[in-house]
């Protein structure tokens, strides 16, 4: 068998004093057999520069320069075999050059020399445990293609299924190696056997990475596993087959996901491999992952996201379609970043304030300020958004979709103006209401007797105050001003009904038959929550309302256009 390592080069060299050798204008072809090691393990090799012949060379051909490393008895940096290799290789370079010029060489070879001479052992050693001897042959026949590998290969990623099964024959000294026959599909090995070889492997589609994955697996390749197990994932969403880099699953609020949970017996860790398999006849049946019922076009916008930070939002609805794909998918720090929210600064009150939807709250979020030294003062409630914000804000909640009724809860009739105790009501059909009772059972701040109180016949009565709001009734702006008591003082149009009314005090608004006092519908509002006296109020920053049936009428739409 052939002892040498060829390498050569188009056009000529050029050494480097601080790297390897470095070809010029020119590509490296290398050529490497194999080399047995001796008992004393000092096999090694010089360089010679050799020049080809220049008449075997074609017309119009470059010059090539070949550098040959043949056996003979010196040490793999070219140092003399007198001269001790390791202490050659801490010497300074002008030292160095000396100890390992032998006669007749002259400085261009030595310069070779020292550019090989990070080689401290036999090239097919490196970085290679020695589980199984380096130079033996094995053959390995699965299904009906039989695979002949070097101990060397074997040993690349082991312990393995492969080195368990061929060491016991080597250790006690048997001249015959049986052939290990294995039922596996010879084209997925074909892949393995790469990665042993010292390839980098990816595989093509969703079915080839489960293959690859379940025999890696199944063999106890530790280093392909994790190879796996640390870049993409492969999955199929609809009818469309995904590569996704497994990292950007790692985001705050992100993991664990769908992937972690819904997969982890298949997507196992790497350090549970050798004793996971053990004992095993064949790998488990694994299906590729495959979600087949949620749309592949808005898990693609998703990873895009998750990617770049950005997504374009065509729709309110197309918002909601992509919050419902993140929750299902446990996107949670995505999701808190599709949620459509407002963060803008108030002069008067010296403080940031984040405005977003009362059905968007998570009760995580929600944090209750210190309670003022003055009782008389309200606190507010704040919002941090989960795996996003770092600091609190004052929230302030919006609601639609005619979700809550404003109702009066007794009126007093006095000479010019009607005293008014209003409260917001969120009934049993309201998209809120749950959102609504998760929030006021964190508070911790409210009296338990307050908390009771606001839950009536599967309503949920809150009381309310208008504080320099901005308010309509049909679209007629109301002003609105408010008493120390949070009672609501709102104006007459004329004096003459108030002469025609006494002082009423109802629990029932109906019996007053001024259209004022009715109850109102919400269909836009803004309001912030604050603790006054160990009460939550609801205070108005933005209200537009509908008092008659009529106007309630007059803004339905048609179903066809």
């Amino acid at each position: 068998m052939p002892e040498n390592i060829a390498f050569s080069w188009d056009n000529e060299f050029i050494p480097d004093a601080n790297s390897e050798v470095v070809p010029r204008n020119g590509s490296m072809n290398m050529d490497i057999q194999r080399i047995p090691d001796t008992k004393a393990n000092n096999e090694s090799f010089v360089a010679s520069n050799q020049s080809r012949s220049r008449n075997s060379a074609p017309a119009g051909a470059t010059s090539r320069t070949s550098i040959s490393l043949s056996s003979r008895s010196s040490s793999i940096d070219g140092s003399p075999s007198g001269v001790d290799q390791s202490t050659t290789a801490l010497l300074p370079p002008a030292k160095r050059k000396r100890a390992i010029l032998n006669e007749g060489e002259d400085e261009k070879t030595v310069e070779i020399k020292q550019q090989t001479s990070n080689f401290n052992g036999p090239l097919v050693s490196l970085n290679i445990p020695r589980i199984l001897p380096h130079e033996k042959v094995f053959q390995i026949q699965v299904g009906g293609v039989m695979f002949t590998l070097s101990g060397a290969s074997l040993s690349s990623d082991g312990p393995s299924y492969f080195t368990n099964f061929f060491r016991p024959h080597c250790e006690h000294g048997n001249d015959e190696i049986p052939v290990l026959y294995i039922d596996r599909d010879p084209r997925v090995f074909r892949q393995i056997v790469k990665h042993l070889q010292g390839y980098h492997i990816v595989p093509a589609d969703d079915i080839e990475f489960v293959y690859l994955y379940a025999d890696a697996y199944y063999y106890q390749l530790s280093k392909l596993v994790k190879h796996l197990f640390e870049r993409e994932i492969f999955l199929k969403i609809g009818s469309k087959s995904f590569r996704v880099p497994r990292e950007i699953f790692k985001g705050p609020g992100d993991s664990p996901n769908f992937f972690d949970l819904g997969f982890s017996s298949f997507f196992i860790d790497p350090q549970v491999l050798n004793s996971g398999s053990r004992g095993l006849i064949r790998p488990p049946t694994v299906a590729p992952p495959c979600v087949p019922s949620h749309s592949p076009e808005l898990f693609e916008q998703l990873v895009v996201a998750l990617e770049n930070g950005y997504i374009h939002i065509e729709s309110e609805e197309h918002r909601d379609r992509l919050l419902r794909e993140c929750r299902y998918y446990h996107f949670l720090g995505l999701e808190q970043k599709l949620i459509p929210t407002k963060i803008t600064y108030n002069c008067f009150l010296g403080q940031e304030e984040i405005t977003l939807r009362l059905k968007d709250i998570r009760p995580q979020g929600i944090i209750e300020s210190d309670v003022p030294n003055d009782e008389a003062l309200p606190s507010t409630l704040q919002y941090k958004r989960p795996h996003i914000d770092s600091e609190p804000r004052d929230m302030v909640l919006e609601i639609t979709e005619d979700s809550a009724l404003l109702r009066p809860q007794s009126v007093e009739i006095l000479t010019d103006k009607a005293h008014c105790k209003w409260f917001i009501e969120f009934h049993e059909q309201s998209k809120v209401r749950e959102r609504m009772d998760v929030l006021i059972k964190k508070l911790t701040q409210i009296s338990p007797e307050s908390k009771a109180s606001y839950f009536r016949n599967n309503l949920i009565r809150l009381p309310c105050a208008f504080v320099s709001t901005y308010f309509t009734i049909d679209k007629e702006p109301i002003d609105l001003t408010t008493q120390k008591d949070l009672t609501v003082e709102i104006n007459f149009e004329s004096n003459e009904m108030l002469k025609k009314r006494k002082s009423v005090q109802s629990d029932c608004t109906l019996q007053v038959s001024h259209g004022v006092f009715r109850p109102l519908m919400v269909r836009k509002a803004q309001f912030s929550l604050r603790i006054f006296n160990k009460n939550l109020v609801v205070f108005f920053h933005y209200a537009e309302t509908i008092g008659t049936v009529k106007e309630l009428n007059s803004r339905r739409e048609f179903l066809t256009i």
